[in-house]
């Protein structure tokens, strides 16, 4: 169950693809309603719908920073990464849209924790693993561009 007391931070198109789930959602619940035997089935959209729901109510709205903290690693950043000599792009999000996958990574993990704050040059470490040192190469905002411009 995902804790309502907790924000979480939002795309616009992390917000809109929650909308389309919570319609898609209750479309299939008037279906699967009419049907006893599909009692489960109902109890888990009801179960999804309240989580969607709670999700909606205390989102916070992720969105480009000031044109003077651009320079600064915020949520809605696009960091390019130097490790071991190697460049990797990771997009900072809320928990909700991260997908590691996809070199999208939650505020709230290790690396995204870290990065908060950053600015390009800066160098640091990681407790989990003291060895690797990752050096922020760039900092952009396209994600405001790309998926919500």
């Amino acid at each position: 169950m995902i804790n309502i007391e907790k924000q979480f931070y939002l795309t616009k198109a992390g917000l809109k693809k929650l909308f389309a789930e919570m319609s898609d959602l209750k479309a299939i619940r008037m279906q699967k309603i009419l049907e006893p035997e599909n009692d489960d089935e109902v109890n888990f959209i009801d179960f999804r719908l309240k989580e969607i729901d709670g999700v909606v109510k205390s989102h916070t709205l992720i969105t480009a920073p000031l044109k003077e903290n651009k320079d600064v690693v915020a949520l809605g950043a696009t960091v390019l990464l130097e490790v071991d000599g190697k460049e990797k792009n990771f997009t900072i999000v809320g928990s909700i849209e991260a997908d590691p996958s996809l070199g999208l990574i939650s505020n709230e993990s290790p690396i995204g924790r870290a990065l908060l704050g950053r600015k390009t040059g800066d160098s640091f470490g990681l407790k989990n693993n003291p060895k690797n040192v990752y050096k922020v190469k760039s900092i952009s905002y396209d994600l405001f561009k790309v998926r919500e411009g």
